[in-house]
């Protein structure tokens, strides 16, 4: 017997299946990635070809069965139109959703969906500079997974890291003052606390009201990047796409 579930997603990733069949990598709140079959969805008159591109955010009817999930009807909630206009936000948007789909599981509640929805809102609005928005995503989403750094105080001397020289360390995830041992990277105060906003911030109270000069903008996505890639372990292709794109 199939169960009907009701649920909003976003499309992360389609391929194709023959002719009249296609297979969705949907991101949802409740059950985190989830393939959908949709049938009829490559062609054009489908009723359901506006929910299921690529990025539409939709209201889905699913029915799961022995094989998983397939599409009933759907709903479009909105289609990002402004990420096709521009070559970079869409490049910056399917690094987003490679890194979803390799580190968000299955049939388990995820947080992610917030994260996506709010970026793609923010990279679509032209608001804030791309590298940190990608800085945002790349944190915020690493923290939510598990691996929530430690910002506090200096992890060899237990002392608050004040206002001198600090280092981030990446394997450990932490900080550490300029006169104490560990190997890792300068972290200036500036971007310090930019990583502190982001992993803390709530949704409702500016995760994304900061701003950043350009050279701890350029830190700050050095770290973030650095960061996500080690605790994930592996790269990401569409990573470097978006890199080698001009700004």
């Amino acid at each position: 017997m199939k169960a009907e579930i009701t649920l909003n997603g976003i499309v992360l990733r389609l391929r194709s299946a023959g002719d009249n069949l296609r297979f969705a990598d949907v991101l949802t709140g409740e059950l985190g990635v989830i393939e959908v079959s949709i049938k009829g969805g490559r062609r054009a008159a489908s009723p359901t070809v506006t929910s299921t591109q690529l990025f539409a955010y939709s209201r889905l009817c699913l029915r799961r069965g022995r094989n998983g999930y397939s599409l009933d009807s759907a709903e479009p909630l909105n289609i990002f139109y402004a990420l096709r206009g521009d070559l970079k936000r869409l490049a910056l948007a399917s690094y987003f959703a490679e890194l979803v789909i390799y580190s968000v599981p299955p049939d388990e509640e995820s947080g992610a969906l917030r994260l996506f929805l709010n970026t793609l809102h923010f990279i679509c609005a032209d608001s804030m500079p791309l590298g940190v928005l990608k800085s945002v995503f790349e944190l915020r989403h690493v923290a939510e997974l598990g691996f929530l750094p430690d910002l506090g105080n200096c992890r060899v001397c237990g002392k608050c890291a004040g206002e001198g020289n600090k280092k981030f360390v990446f394997d450990s995830g932490s900080i550490v003052c300029g006169s104490c041992p560990g190997e890792g990277v300068i972290l200036p105060n500036a971007v310090l606390a930019a990583m502190r906003h982001i992993i803390s911030a709530d949704y409702n109270k500016g995760l994304f009201s900061f701003k950043l000069g350009e050279k701890s903008s350029a830190q700050l996505g050095y770290i973030t990047e650095r960061y996500a890639l080690e605790k994930l372990e592996r790269g990401f292709k569409t990573l470097e796409f978006y890199k080698n794109l001009p700004e």
